[in-house]
């Protein structure tokens, strides 16, 4: 499950065998974090495109999380608000594969207190909440295993959608879930509305429950990267400003740089496919 292991960006980017250990926890735990990152968006793309190119989509190659005014938002993620723990893209054909936030400004609390859980990172692991599922509620696993479900995406010049099931155990263990972009289920015949409904709330249930919640307060210079299609990511709400610069990278491109340099490294670590 999910376990933090720290990394210098300026090891990141001088080292291939620090990358190589990098890569290797991404694999293993999901999650990564790398302190010592410069703010620019620039430089946070140097770091991120040793992990693979940075991956153009409607939202741009690089992005940032600042909220905008009320009139402009068109997604969540530029608010303020709370946000549950999802996966990113779920409606994209190829789903993205890593996410990275690198943490550029953190809001403060009113108290201005160090412990505060103001603007923290939510991360959820994917792979986890599958295997709870499967052992305490296998109706539910069964039917995010077998079921396709609609998620989509729709503003102005975008419609985004796709249909694919929620869990994935071979030839890849894949984990996609994001409750904001399911779509209306007018698609699923009519006796199993009452199931979909049924089993939604138990996997929001699980995946909000404080137990399988890991809560990470970034400071600036401090940059996470997420495996989007295993751990799902959130936050709590804040005040003040808060704002992550990022991108996504392709989960193709960093598995190929894993290969390239396991084969490179001579390392027999895999027990896993790649």
């Amino acid at each position: 499950y999910i376990q933090f292991l720290q990394f210098n960006s300026k090891n990141i980017v001088e080292n291939d065998e620090e990358l190589f250990t990098a890569l290797k926890g991404l694999k293993q735990y999901g999650v990564i974090l790398i302190d010592n990152m410069p703010s620019s968006t620039e430089e946070t793309e140097q770091v991120a495109r040793r992990f693979g190119p940075p991956r153009e989509t409607f939202y741009g190659t690089m992005w940032d999380t600042a909220p905008k005014p009320g009139a402009e938002v068109n997604d969540t993620a530029y608010t303020k608000d709370p946000l549950h723990p999802h996966t990113d893209a779920s409606y994209l054909f190829d789903m993205c594969g890593l996410q990275c936030f690198n943490c550029v400004a953190q809001s403060g609390s009113d108290n201005d207190v160090e412990d505060s859980t103001e603007g923290c990172t939510k991360l959820v692991d994917g792979f986890k909440i599958m295997e709870l599922l499967k052992l305490n509620e296998p109706e539910t696993y069964n039917f995010f295993l077998n079921t396709n479900l609609k998620w989509f995406c729709k503003e102005e010049g975008v419609h985004m959608e796709m249909v694919e099931k929620a869990f994935s155990e071979s030839p890849y263990k894949i984990f996609r879930y994001n409750n904001y972009d399911l779509d209306t289920v007018d698609y699923l015949p009519f006796d199993f509305i009452p199931e979909y409904y049924k089993h939604t709330k138990v996997i929001n249930d699980y995946m909000r429950a404080e137990d399988n919640v890991v809560l990470a307060r970034l400071n600036v210079g401090e940059m996470v990267i997420v495996d989007n299609q295993r751990v799902c990511h959130g936050r709590t709400g804040f005040t003040g400003f808060r704002n992550m610069v990022g991108c996504y990278v392709g989960r193709d491109d960093w598995y190929s740089k894993l290969r390239v340099l396991k084969d490179r490294f001579a390392v027999a670590w895999f027990k896993f496919s790649i």
